[in-house]
């Protein structure tokens, strides 16, 4: 949890807000060429904060929003946010049955502008609609994401979040970064997928760029690495799949990213092969292996220096602890920290999670 100028917790929301107020001037999010700064991001999510909460939407709600990766999908996500309510993000190209099932359990479904009426169940209103008088002071509310996992039976199940597990890593992501450039950041990651508010909430705290794509760019490595080269990205999430992709297509680049400076991998287990090392020696690319359930976001972390490359293993270790989380098995009957390259059954505690409110559904 992110602590204020007295030491006291910060919520996720205060913490976002007063990054925004300290980088007024800086910009916030790229979007199709468009720059918007932090001072913008502050106002568009402030009404749409005040927007929410005159409609009776605050703590303890759930708010859907329907929407591709954007500027506005981003000014929603910090919105609902602040009103203290919690997310659930629904890709438009899902088959209508799952959206459905995913934003039953909303009280309001957010979607984009110019975007016809979903009838996924909940009430509707655009970005535009919603906005109403500015909620300059956040509110604080136990949810703040809410992700659907496929289940046993492919039936979605809902896993509720709470904000504190992003705010603690938000500001150990903030912390940490010791590279020669601002973690410039893009948002590329699937909708839905946990990642995505790592990367916001990464990039926000430290008063960086977050770059949008659309799903075409994301899709293609050529295009993404113009995408990065053009605004400086120093840092990526990728899953494994397009991390290989873009590997293989900086092979045929001249110095193709020389701002680039970490590759953080999630989602599922990390293969390196020779064209990641060769890829990330070249750049002085960091790779990093992140690990965590849907139920606690990252735990774990693992970080491979570009100098080592050539000797990184195939199938990386999850690594360490990160962000206040504590690691711990069961064996013998008593619960105790793993030894260095121990296997078993991971249990997860620790600080980040001591103040927050659980709560799932299903």
């Amino acid at each position: 949890m992110t602590t204020d100028a007295s030491g006291s917790p910060r919520s996720l929301g205060h913490a976002l807000v007063a990054a925004a107020r300290r980088h007024r001037t800086a910009v916030a999010v790229v979007d199709d060429g468009t720059s918007h700064t932090y001072a913008e991001l502050d106002r568009l999510s402030a009404e749409i904060a005040g927007g929410l909460a005159a409609r009776g939407i605050g703590p303890g709600h759930v708010v859907a929003v329907h929407a591709h990766r954007s500027w506005a999908r981003c000014g929603a996500v910090l919105g609902v946010w602040r009103a203290g309510a919690g997310v659930v993000s629904i890709d438009p190209a899902l088959p209508a049955p799952r959206a459905a099932r995913i934003a039953r359990f909303s009280e309001l479904l957010v979607r984009a502008d110019g975007a016809a009426p979903t009838g996924l169940g909940p009430a509707e209103c655009t970005v535009d609609e919603v906005r109403g008088t500015p909620l300059d002071e956040p509110l604080d509310g136990p949810v703040g994401y809410v992700i659907p996992t496929s289940g046993s039976t492919g039936e979605p199940k809902s896993v509720a979040v709470p904000p504190g597990i992003l705010a603690a890593l938000g500001e150990w992501h903030r912390a940490r970064w010791s590279h020669d450039r601002p973690p410039h950041t893009l948002q590329a990651a699937s909708i839905g997928f946990d990642v995505g508010y790592e990367e916001m909430v990464a990039t926000w705290l430290s008063g960086a760029r977050l770059v949008v794509v659309d799903d075409a760019q994301r899709q293609d490595p050529f295009t993404l690495i113009e995408v990065v080269r053009a605004h400086r990205v120093a840092r990526l999430f990728l899953p494994m799949v397009g991390l290989h992709a873009l590997a293989t297509a900086a092979s045929f680049e001249e110095d193709p990213m020389p701002d680039l400076r970490e590759i953080a991998v999630a989602g599922e287990r990390l293969v390196v092969n020779a064209e990641v090392r060769e890829f990330c020696a070249a750049g002085g690319v960091t790779l990093v292996n992140e690990y965590g359930p849907s139920e606690t976001h990252v735990v774990t972390e693992y970080r491979m220096p570009p100098q080592k490359a050539a000797d990184w293993p195939d199938h990386p270790p999850i690594g360490r602890a990160v962000a206040g989380a504590e690691l711990l098995r069961h064996a013998d009957g008593v619960l105790r920290p793993f030894e260095p390259g121990e296997e078993g059954e991971l249990i997860v505690a620790g600080t980040r999670w001591a103040s927050d409110t659980w709560a799932t559904r299903s």
